[in-house]
């Protein structure tokens, strides 16, 4: 300090000396607290003094010492005070890194596995930043989807706003997820405040358990399998005493709210888990699971129930491998295609087997089952064409070759496919963005064409979901079940749904199951509270079950029932 000090003294103003001041424009530095009472720099440690020192003396022996010495040192001084506030920069970051990393690993473990695979997911350059729309890939990864037009375009502007520094793990986590959440949450509270009163039943301003496990089964089931599904009960259960007032055991709207957003984000995260499982398992390319979005899990869990295990000829583990019969494969097509069982269809899915059946093995694997779906789906739609193209025409007025959404929303009402919920209409733009291959924000008669047979399949599937369930509660096993749906549908001639009392008393008589006319009246009405005329199938399984008692041996005659 003190070498330092001494050169930046100006000459003769040693302690003692009293040498006649020169004129100058400006007064001599007079060390270094000179040079900080003129906010030149900011010299605090010994490490600094040494550097410098060492720059000074590499000026002095460059000539003029007076001058040279002086500009240098004051460049090098201001050097060092901006390597000063770099550091303090850098350790600011750094303390504000440790906290944020902190507060992550704080976090449940599957949402650190959700944020991070969803970031690494989106990050394709491998860089760890995300642009503007690999930002909303990220979001989307972790559940945050936009489902409107409004909202895609608010979600769009938060991206660009968050993406203006560069958008690292930490500002996803910490900024870009939080925003989108509120941003959603905003958008979505309107149509939410409408399902929380429609699933109020008494009215009393808060969800009990059981009701809100109506949201669950209504929302976020129909293609789960039986892990995926087991997974998901489980998050809710955890969103739902997280979010629930104690006081009332029940979640208020504001909890309903956030709950929702929970079981939004946990559902995105297993459904992805269990893609991956089943494209693991199965040996499924990418173009195959582009193919069956949105589905794969759900064909993967129907035909793992219908196929049998057999152990493949050519692996020498002896490795078990599923494989269908071609009755099992209508059994499977029958959960979500309702014309698979009438005959002109089941007589083309023997003929399409065959095909699948390279090794005319009387038996297909999943991939060969994903094939014939592709396949019947071809058929369905040509059989069809004809009068799907006069009614498509019929709601293209303006002869353009295409529909807006608006036109085929009304076309699904004649279909008789009309989106009855707000899932429902989700559900429906979800699809249309699928099947409009070209972008356009219109729907061809091609694309029209694939979206009726996905929108029927998807309404038949979650019913065939909800029917199934409720004929496992009542008692039946997956045959009987299975065989149920076959008679009731069978019986179902007007295709409306229901069965008359005349049409009970018929599988009544074939099950030989003895229960008087003013028993079973007493029966049907119980079940049919709303005086609806007949049972639909939930109500049918829970009707025959309490016909049958605990006859289980009453119930084998189903299968001939339904082939009859």
């Amino acid at each position: 300090m003190h070498l330092l000090t001494n050169r930046f003294k100006a000459p003769g103003s040693e302690a003692g000396g009293g040498g006649g001041e020169e004129p100058r424009q400006e007064a001599p530095v007079q060390g270094l607290s000179d040079l900080r009472r003129r906010g030149v720099m900011l010299v605090k440690t010994e490490e600094d003094v040494k550097v410098i020192d060492a720059e000074v003396l590499k000026f002095e022996l460059m000539g003029d010492k007076r001058t040279t010495i002086k500009r240098g040192a004051m460049e090098r001084i201001k050097l060092v005070n901006n390597l000063h506030k770099l550091r303090k920069r850098q350790g600011r970051i750094t303390n504000l890194l440790k906290v944020r990393l902190r507060e992550f690993e704080a976090k449940p473990a599957e949402e650190r596995e959700a944020l991070r695979r969803g970031f690494k997911k989106a990050d394709v350059d491998r860089n760890g930043h995300l642009t503007a729309k690999n930002l909303r890939k990220a979001l989307e990864e972790v559940g945050l989807v936009a489902r409107s037009d409004v909202e895609k375009r608010e979600l769009k502007a938060l991206c660009e706003q968050v993406t203006v520094l560069d958008a690292d793990f930490f500002l996803f986590v910490f900024d870009a997820v939080p925003r989108a959440r509120r941003m959603l949450g905003d958008l979505r509270r309107a149509p939410l405040l409408q399902d929380f009163n429609f699933y109020d039943a008494d009215k009393s301003g808060t969800l009990d358990k059981e009701e809100s496990l109506k949201i669950l089964d209504r929302l976020y089931t129909w293609n789960l399998d039986v892990q995926g599904l087991s997974e998901m009960t489980a998050a809710f259960h955890r969103a739902f005493d997280l979010h629930a007032k104690k006081e009332v055991d029940g979640v208020d709207f504001q909890g309903f709210e956030a709950m929702i957003t929970q079981l939004q984000e946990a559902y995105t995260h297993i459904i992805h888990q269990r893609e991956q499982c089943v494209q693991r398992l199965e040996c499924l390319d990418d173009r195959t699971m582009e193919e069956h979005l949105d589905e794969v899990v759900f064909l993967h869990d129907t035909f793992s129930r219908w196929a049998e295990e057999v152990e493949e000829d050519d692996d020498e583990d002896g490795a078990m491998r599923r494989r269908a019969t071609v009755a099992a494969v209508q059994r499977m097509l029958s959960e979500f295609m309702r014309a698979a069982r009438e005959e002109p269809l089941q007589e083309a899915i023997r003929g399409l087997f065959k095909e699948a059946d390279t090794f005319d093995t009387g038996e297909i694997d999943f991939s060969e089952f994903l094939w014939l779906v592709r396949k019947v789906r071809e058929w369905v739609i040509q059989l069809a064409k004809d009068d799907m193209k006069v009614a498509f025409n019929r709601f293209d007025q303006n002869r353009s070759g295409s529909l807006d959404i608006c036109e085929v929303n009304k076309l699904f009402v004649e279909l008789g496919l009309s989106a009855r919920s707000r899932e429902d209409q989700s559900m429906l733009k979800r699809l249309v963005n699928q099947v409009d291959v070209d972008k356009s924000g219109l729907v061809e008669f091609e694309e029209f064409q694939v979206l009726v047979g996905r929108v029927a399949e998807r309404i038949h599937a979650v019913q065939s979901c909800r029917e199934r369930r409720a004929g496992l509660e009542a008692g039946f096993d997956e045959n009987e079940v299975a065989d149920l749906r076959d008679v009731f549908y069978s019986l179902d001639l007007d295709k409306s749904g229901m069965l008359a009392i005349e049409e009970l008393r018929h599988v009544v008589t074939c099950i030989r199951c003895v229960v008087s006319s003013e028993q079973l009246r007493e029966v049907v009405d119980r079940y049919d509270a709303e005086d609806k005329g007949g049972l639909d199938f939930e109500q049918f399984v829970y009707c025959l079950r309490e016909l049958l008692g605990n006859k289980k041996s009453s119930a084998t005659s189903l299968a001939s029932l339904a082939s009859s």
